[in-house]
């Protein structure tokens, strides 16, 4: 860690969470507490600030959304696609940044990430569908 402080960071929040009765683990504290809890603005981890700020149901749609984009990732990787490298290095700093920062809760950072995605994925499409022809 050398001195960032996110090490003890997460565990305040996850001390919380393991604190927290079964009401605030499935519906969450309210946004933004989860920074309070670390001492900090944020908690520099999407999946950690998720769970305690929104409970667990928005938090297992998180998880699902990101296996998901992994898995196109590897059906890229698969097929050989053009955008396969660009993809595959958009999901790995996305979820690098997911861990340890904040990328996933603001808006203003994943939008461009999203809009790649859904790009790539709608020409990989586009690129099938020319082939089948």
């Amino acid at each position: 860690d050398q001195g960032s402080g996110r090490s003890k960071m997460y565990s305040k929040v996850w001390q919380a969470i393991c604190e927290s009765d079964w009401i605030e683990v499935l519906f969450g504290h309210g946004m933004n507490t989860a920074g309070k809890v670390a001492g900090a603005g944020y908690a520099h981890n999407d999946y950690l600030e998720i769970l305690y700020d929104y409970g667990v149901f928005p938090f297992v749609c998180i998880v699902i959304f990101v296996l998901l984009i992994i898995c196109q990732a590897i059906q890229m990787i698969k097929r050989r696609s053009p955008y396969a490298p660009a993809f595959v290095l958009s999901v790995v700093i996305g979820i690098t940044l997911s861990m340890f920062s904040y990328f996933l809760v603001f808006y203003t950072f994943v939008t461009c990430i999203m809009a790649f995605w859904g790009y790539a994925i709608k020409m990989e499409k586009l690129r099938l569908l020319k082939e089948e022809v």
